[in-house]
């Protein structure tokens, strides 16, 4: 009973202390999405920040492309780095993978068309967009229909009372913000 018990206690302990040696990323940070209209493509500039990782191997695909880039850094902490030429019409994966001895642990980032995040398996931290970022504003009712597009200065005097949902769009089109409204 007693070795039965010990056995146990070593086979939990073993797996802690595996478990705690396996690679992670703490933070996922995009930078800064740098659009190019001329090429319809953009860059990303990201910033990883891992622990216990011999490697991060960031490997960016495009949905319909032939293309794929990967970057690899050894022994990394925190690497700060930029994913380019991301062409800008289709979805496209950015994989996060660190690595040791022990595993490796993988963290994807989604972008749809145009360069927007639309999905994470981390969460990110992305920076704040200036207002100044924002070209105009649709405001949709609670029935999800669009009944108004304003300017980013534009009054919102002419709308009726209720409850609406705003989403602010950058001069790209791309949306940047979304938030409920009250008019009273």
């Amino acid at each position: 009973m007693r070795k039965a018990i010990v056995l146990l206690f070593v086979a939990m302990c073993g797996f802690a202390i595996q478990g705690e040696q396996l690679p992670t990323i703490t933070s996922i940070e995009i930078v800064e999405v740098e659009k190019h209209e001329e090429t319809h493509s953009y860059d990303v500039h990201y910033l990883v920040c891992c622990e216990r990782a011999q490697r991060l191997i960031v490997s960016v695909e495009e949905e319909y492309g032939a293309r794929m880039e990967l970057n690899v850094f050894d022994n990394p902490t925190k690497v700060e780095s930029v994913a380019t030429g991301i062409a800008s019409l289709h979805h496209v994966w950015i994989d996060f993978i660190v690595e040791n001895q022990y595993g490796h642990t993988i963290e994807t980032v989604t972008f749809g068309p145009g360069g927007s995040v639309i999905e994470s398996t981390i969460p990110l931290a992305i920076k704040q967009v200036a207002t100044s970022a924002v070209e105009y504003i649709k405001i949709y009712d609670i029935n999800g229909i669009c009944v108004a597009v304003k300017q980013k200065n534009e009054p919102m005097g002419d709308i009726c009372r209720g409850v609406y949902v705003l989403k602010f769009f950058d001069r790209y089109g791309n949306c940047i913000k979304t938030c409920k409204y009250l008019k009273r």
